[in-house]
C-alpha cells in the first residue's frame, strides 16, 4: 500500500477525553512536565494530533510491512471498567488519509503508567 509513510499522531482515548502523551515516537509539540500528573501537553483533546502543526523536517518514517513501537504515558488516569477504551494508533499521508492501525487498551492502570505496543505498518 505505502512504501514510506508519516506516523501522525493519531493517538486518542475513545470514547472519552483523557490525558495522555505520545512518547515514543515522539508527539508533535513539547511535552513539558510530561512526569507530572495532569499535564497540559498532555490533554490535547482536539484530533488529530492534539491540534498541533506537523513539522515537515520531524515526522516519523515508516516502511510497509515493518513494526515500530508505540509508547504512550497515561498523563492521568480517568479509567472506567464499564466502559474502558482505548488509545488509538493511526497513521497516513496527511490529515485527511489517516487510517487507524491499532489500539492499545486502557486498563485501571495509575496515573503517569507507561503503555507499549508493537505495530505493523500496513
Amino acid at each position: 500500500m505505502w512504501n514510506v509513510v508519516i506516523l501522525w499522531v493519531g493517538c486518542v482515548v475513545s470514547l472519552s477525553y483523557g490525558h495522555m502523551c505520545l512518547v515514543t515516537p515522539p508527539q508533535r509539540g513539547p511535552s513539558n512536565d510530561i512526569n507530572a500528573v495532569g499535564a497540559s501537553d498532555c490533554y490535547l483533546k482536539t484530533g488529530p494530533c492534539g491540534g498541533r502543526t506537523q513539522n515537515l523536517t520531524s515526522g516519523t518514517a515508516l516502511v510497509a510491512g515493518k513494526q515500530f513501537v508505540v509508547t504512550i504515558q497515561k498523563n492521568l488516569d480517568h479509567f472506567n471498567a464499564a466502559r474502558p477504551g482505548y488509545f488509538a494508533v493511526s497513521i497516513g499521508a496527511d490529515e485527511a488519509s489517516l487510517k487507524e492501525i491499532h489500539r492499545i487498551a486502557d486498563t485501571a492502570e495509575p496515573s503517569l503508567a507507561l503503555y507499549s505496543d508493537d505495530v505493523t505498518v500496513p
